[in-house]
């Protein structure tokens, strides 16, 4: 925070604060922090110009439980999202208010999960409707299969960087992982198996 204060005092403007937050990973998993398997250059060059912390812990380890504890810097007892299940007050201050009232353009893009009601703009956000998991905005579109709509968002990001400026933004929709279960579920329903049989595997 230092180094963020006597920076910011000497240019005499704002930084850019840009919180990546996956699902899920250990810190390891990071060239940054000296991993071998996984290749992470545009993530490691984030790290080497920016503040990379050594000591940092997460309050809990379900999702939507450790969303609302960074977006408000309560522990979950505090803020109240205890479980999944939970929905964060909109009333409590958060990072999107604080930032606002610094200043700060708001965006937010991919998997929410702190509110199955409320979209980010509630919370303070100037989002525009990026659809993704655990966000409640629906919709019916056309051609497109079931649990397949996440891949659309790529051009929403498109225009939402163009009209803040952004030319010609290359963007893939190679990063959604996407659901097979849901997309064709029929290939799924007549097959029988034990649990043993399978394994869950996050890449």
């Amino acid at each position: 925070m230092e180094v963020a204060r006597a920076t910011m005092a000497s240019t005499g403007r704002r930084l850019n604060v840009l919180l990546i937050l996956t699902d899920q990973h250990r810190y390891d998993t990071l060239g940054c922090y000296g991993a071998q398997t996984c290749r992470t250059p545009n993530l490691d060059r984030l790290a080497a110009r920016g503040v990379r912390f050594d000591r940092a812990y997460t309050p809990t380890s379900p999702c939507s439980p450790a969303r609302a504890a960074l977006f408000t810097g309560l522990y979950p007892h505090k803020n109240h999202v205890l479980s999944n299940d939970c929905v964060l007050n909109p009333e409590v201050p958060n990072l999107a208010t604080e930032l606002g009232r610094a200043g700060y353009n708001l965006g937010y893009a991919g998997k929410w999960h702190v509110d199955r009601a409320r979209v980010p703009s509630e919370y303070g956000f100037e989002a525009k409707d990026f659809p993704g998991y655990g966000y409640p905005a629906g919709g019916v579109v056309e051609g497109v299969r079931f649990g397949a709509r996440d891949t659309l968002a790529t051009s929403h990001y498109a225009d939402y960087l163009r009209e803040r400026g952004f030319e010609r933004p290359r963007l893939l929709d190679a990063f959604y992982g996407g659901n097979p279960g849901k997309q064709n579920q029929e290939m799924y329903a007549l097959q029988s198996g034990s649990v043993e049989t399978t394994f869950e595997c996050m890449v």
